[in-house]
């Protein structure tokens, strides 16, 4: 059955959807990150060990260079799980918008239902006393008693 709020409820799926498909991909981009930043800490460690056997050979260059790298990708990945924190409030609202509008449209269904089964139950009921008052004959006697005082008006 459709109701007033609807419409309402058609864009506040909209909206929880949305923020789903925001959230999935900040919480991509998140692991993305994370997995480039323990790839960085491979790379430096790996080139640590190396350097390890080798005495000439210096990797405070490529270290300095992929620490930044690293800091960067950090920087990002807190960025990211703060719009994901705000993301995740934001869906909560949404939904709890969402709800709100979803128990006014059943709220408006009930009620619906209700009155439909109250005329329906009216109408039974009219037909059921016709038909009682037919099988006694009070449906003559009161035409009869119409006719007789419309006589004497």
């Amino acid at each position: 059955m459709k109701t007033p709020v609807d419409p309402v409820v058609r864009i506040q799926k909209r909206e929880v959807d949305d923020l789903k498909r925001r959230i999935a991909d900040h919480a991509s981009q998140q692991s993305h990150l994370m997995v480039q930043e323990s790839r960085i800490d491979d790379e430096i460690a790996d080139q640590y060990r190396f350097a390890a056997t080798e005495w000439a050979l210096s990797v405070h260059a490529f270290a300095r260079r992929k620490l930044a790298e690293r800091a960067r990708l950090s920087h990002q990945r807190r960025l990211v799980e703060t719009a994901l924190g705000e993301l995740r409030d934001n869906a909560a609202q949404a939904y709890g918008r969402l709800r709100a509008a979803e128990q006014v449209a059943e709220g408006y269904r009930d009620e619906m239902r209700g009155v439909i089964s109250r005329a329906e139950q009216a109408g039974a009921d009219d037909f059921a006393i016709s038909r009682y008052r037919a099988r006694n004959g009070q449906l003559q006697d009161r035409r009869d008693e119409r006719r007789i005082d419309d006589r004497w008006a």
